[in-house]
């Protein structure tokens, strides 16, 4: 029997990518031996219209400073080239074409699996790859589709933090210390993101 290889494809609007999503992800790669990681920006998100998104250039060069000692991390530009909003359904559809052999593992965070019967096309994505959850802060890991031997908890700790939280503090002009990659944080200040 011909092993698959494993790959986690890890969307999101990274607004901006932060010290949880890098733990996340390297968690997953760890407990599901996964070959590699895909992280996926969101050009549109369809759930995040009312949030106010950094420009796609810096979300996306903030990504690049992250993942830069990490070798097997990559970034692809699909959903940003597109100019409307993309569906994660579409974008797995995209990696099934991609990587026709291949095993897909769509990686999410607690809060993200709580709204996934909302989603578009929640049955496709349960059969086309296995979902990997990692615990976010006190929201629980549950859903109705739990049951479902497709989604995957992960079982280290995730530190509590949200893009959100870390926009509001440089918006103040507080400190992120600790909550982004010191070269994120540098590159936040340098261009005064999130500044009001």
């Amino acid at each position: 029997m011909v092993i698959k290889q494993r790959i986690g494809l890890f969307g999101g609007s990274f607004n901006p990518v932060h010290n949880g999503h890098i733990s996340l992800a390297l968690a997953s790669k760890k407990e599901l031996k996964l070959k590699k990681v895909i992280f996926i920006p969101a050009a549109l998100p369809p759930h995040k219209k009312t949030v106010c998104l950094a420009p796609k250039k810096h979300r996306l060069n903030m990504i690049k400073i992250a993942l830069k000692k990490h070798a097997f991390f990559e970034i692809s530009r699909f959903e940003l080239k597109r100019k409307r909003s993309t569906y994660t359904y579409q974008t797995v559809q995209y990696f099934i074409k991609k990587y026709p052999k291949k095993e897909l593992f769509l990686i999410i965070g607690s809060d993200s699996l709580r709204e996934l019967n909302t989603w578009k096309k929640p049955e496709f994505l349960l059969k086309k790859c296995s979902i990997v959850v990692g615990k976010r802060g006190k929201i629980p890991v549950s859903t109705p589709l739990i049951g479902n031997r497709r989604i995957l908890r992960i079982k280290e700790s995730i530190p509590p933090v949200s893009s959100s939280y870390i926009r509001y503090q440089a918006g103040n002009k507080r400190s992120i210390r600790g909550l982004v990659p010191k070269n994120v944080e540098r590159y936040i200040l340098k261009n005064s993101l999130y500044s009001k």
